[in-house]
């Protein structure tokens, strides 16, 4: 029996079955005798349950347990990139909506899950593209009714700015008559009472050109413009008001600068911040012009001596209409903003060390 489990073991372990529960996995050597014969050597190596069958059964089902892990794995793999493209689109379009794009919408053909997160955004896209435009509808409507404001704000500011003079007008005519009438009209008294109508039909005049000016600003006709020359000639032609009241009218040349501007419109726009400076310095006050460039970017301003803009003023003082002086027309300053607006340009106005208003223009040259 020896020998033949010794012979058997040969080829690799054997299970060698016994009583009970368990077995015995014998491996042989071959051995050689005292006469060359072989004769087998076997070891004993360990023992284990005598239920091999059993135990081929487990390998098995091990095996059958290792597949469906790895398929399990494959679905799983698979799964996820099933999922994972949805998703992915569905981040897509949540970026194109973050960008401001609300007509994108998410695909609806994915089923599960996804397909119902998908049809969840875009019925949220839906309402938010409904309140965009219902907003933006207020707002153009909100529009229209300060437009409509505004413009019967302006009517209002120009009937009483044109009814003083007019009513004055009216008066001199009148006085004019009697004096026909009774034969006692006086050549001095004539002559007087015909300068100050002229002067009454000439502030006319001047309201109406400055209301058109501002309701109706003509399209602007661009060049290059010598920021210098614009200053000299706006100071030289403001220097006789400037006398009259008393004020020092200087320029602060900067360097070279051109910029991309209608030339008209940018000295009509100097002229009424250096005119306003005059009306609010006192005599013997100084009235400085001046510009700085660089970089493609210029600042023009102009600054006064006078008493300085109230802060609770600052956001009204481009109104039409509205003025801190009394008797002034209250356009000057609107139609300056509208001027710099319509080059693209800023303009805003700061306090000076002594106490007065500045008011500065920036903006880019466009000019290489």
């Amino acid at each position: 029996a020896v020998l033949r489990v010794a012979d058997l073991a040969r080829a690799g372990p054997v299970w060698v079955p016994a009583r009970g529960r368990r077995g015995r996995v014998v491996a042989a050597v071959p051995a050689e005798g005292r006469d060359g014969e072989t004769l087998g050597l076997y070891v004993l190596v360990g023992r284990l349950p005598a239920d091999a069958p059993y135990l081929r059964v487990l390998r098995r089902q091990g095996v059958a347990v290792g597949a469906l892990v790895f398929a399990v794995f494959i679905v799983s793999v698979l799964g996820v990139r099933w999922l994972a493209g949805p998703l992915d689109r569905l981040e897509a379009v949540v970026g194109r909506v973050r960008e401001g794009d609300l007509s994108v919408r998410a695909e609806e053909g994915a089923w599960g899950e996804a397909g119902r997160l998908a049809r969840g955004v875009n019925a949220m896209l839906d309402r938010i593209e409904r309140l965009v435009a219902e907003v933006r509808d207020a707002e153009a409507r909100a529009r229209r009714a300060e437009e409509l404001q505004s413009l019967a704000h302006l009517g209002g500011g120009l009937a009483h700015e044109i009814k003083n003079p007019l009513t004055t007008v009216r008066l001199l005519i009148e006085s004019m008559v009697r004096e026909a009438r009774d034969g006692g009209q006086r050549i001095e008294v004539a002559r007087q009472d015909l300068e100050l109508l002229a002067s009454q039909v000439a502030k006319i005049d001047e309201v109406l050109e400055e209301f058109v000016a501002y309701a109706r600003p003509r399209p602007l006709r661009p060049g290059p413009v010598d920021l210098g020359d614009v200053v000299g000639a706006v100071v030289e032609a403001q220097a006789v008001a400037a006398r009259e009241r008393g004020v020092r009218l200087q320029a602060f040349p900067g360097p070279p600068a051109r910029v991309w501007a209608d030339r008209q419109r940018l000295e009509q726009a100097l002229t009424n911040l250096v005119a306003n400076a005059l009306a609010h310095s006192p005599p013997g006050g100084t009235v400085r012009v001046g510009w700085s460039g660089g970089d493609g970017r210029f600042t023009l301003w102009v600054e006064d001596e006078g008493e300085g803009i109230p802060a609770e003023m600052r956001g009204r003082i481009f109104e039409p209409f509205f003025s801190k002086r009394e008797g002034g027309m209250g356009l000057g300053l609107s139609i300056v903003r509208s001027a710099v607006l319509q080059h693209g340009w800023e303009i805003e106005v700061e306090d000076t060390a002594a106490g007065g208003a500045r008011f500065v223009i920036r903006g880019k040259t466009g000019v290489d």
